[in-house]
């Protein structure tokens, strides 16, 4: 495995960076060390020096440590010069306020959720269009849930 550490000063949507990041190359991803999870989608840069792990091996403890916006990039493979210029690139362009993939049909199945709520809630007044509808959204999200895939 080969890692490649990079400093973002930056906010962070690390499934959307991940997704990102293997666009350039698949397997490559991305692990936030001197970040601090602000939200299920928003990581921060560490306001200091942050500990990130310890070790004891006969009777010495050693720690570990990374700064601020430290980002550890890793791919099975090495990068070529032009894809690490890509991974640059791609993170100087980072923007976390923007959904990965998943994170979208993840809001989808949200919302989602509240529909079949009410129509449950209501179904022995549901028309024929408004249950086929309700089905066709609860097979959509069973089969996302449970076979990781869409319709």
């Amino acid at each position: 495995m080969t890692t490649y550490p990079r400093t973002l000063l930056k906010d962070v949507n690390p499934g959307l960076a991940n997704e990102e990041l293997a666009a350039i190359q698949p397997g490559l991803h991305g692990t936030l060390k001197g970040f601090d999870q602000v939200g299920p989608r928003q990581a921060q840069p560490a306001p200091s020096t942050k500990k990130i792990g310890q070790t004891v091996s006969n009777g010495v403890l050693t720690e570990f440590f990374a700064e601020p916006g430290e980002l550890v990039v890793m791919s099975l493979t090495s990068l070529s010069p032009a894809e690490e210029t890509q991974m640059d690139a791609t993170l100087a362009a980072h923007d976390w306020t923007q959904r990965s993939q998943a994170q979208i049909l993840d809001d989808q199945d949200e919302a989602d959720y509240d529909t079949l709520l009410q129509a449950y809630q209501g179904w022995g007044s549901l028309t024929d269009a408004q249950f086929k509808g309700a089905m066709k959204i609860f097979l959509r999200v069973v089969h996302r849930r449970f076979r990781g895939s869409t319709i």
